[in-house]
């Protein structure tokens, strides 16, 4: 997310927790919110997954939670959750409860801004493909999954008030990365 950070008005941002399980991205992420002029209790990086399994208590660390155990305040604690080729690396079942607990992390009307990588549903011979490279790709990427269903997830999905999702333009049919942009607003 560093060379996202930029983006972001240094004037308007009141705080940003930025979620990174991979320690060695910190000092890279803490120089480039300096350099775009936030401070460092404006910007604070939480040792974490985006999964509620490791966000839950690392936000619980920084006092935004009572506690770990999902005790999420009813009028949520956030504006906007950025998401940025995160939720690919959920198995199916794991997507649905990290959005459900992103959804209820937000304030009334706060959103869910996301660019995201899907998998391919345009090709059956790119989806066997796909379905070899998983016995491999997962492990050496992190736990990236190609056959991420985000926008089917969202799709389904209660309590948003307003939902926009868009695949990016230009991808050929048989891709094997197919991205999808957009938001989805809380109701």
């Amino acid at each position: 997310m560093s060379h996202f950070i930029p983006l972001f008005e240094s004037g308007t941002i009141t705080r940003i927790y930025a979620a990174e399980p991979n320690e060695f991205l910190h000092a890279k992420l803490r120089a480039s919110a300096r350099q775009a002029g936030l401070s460092d209790s404006q910007y604070i990086i939480l040792h974490a997954g985006g999964e509620p399994s490791s966000l839950l208590p690392a936000l619980s660390s920084t006092g935004l939670l009572t506690s770990s155990s999902s005790s999420i305040p009813s009028s949520g604690i956030f504006d906007t959750i950025l998401s940025i080729r995160v939720l690919c690396s959920f198995t199916q079942s794991d997507l649905e409860s990290t959005l459900l607990v992103s959804q209820a992390l937000l304030k009334p009307s706060g959103k869910l801004v996301f660019y995201e990588h899907i998998g391919n549903v345009k090709d059956k011979i790119t989806q066997i493909y796909v379905w070899f490279l998983m016995f491999i790709w997962p492990i050496a990427c992190g736990g990236c999954r190609l056959d991420c269903k985000l926008d089917l997830v969202l799709n389904e999905m209660t309590g948003w008030k307003e939902k926009k999702l868009v695949e990016a333009q230009g991808v050929m049919d048989w891709a094997v990365f197919r991205f999808i942009q957009g938001w989805a607003q809380k109701e």
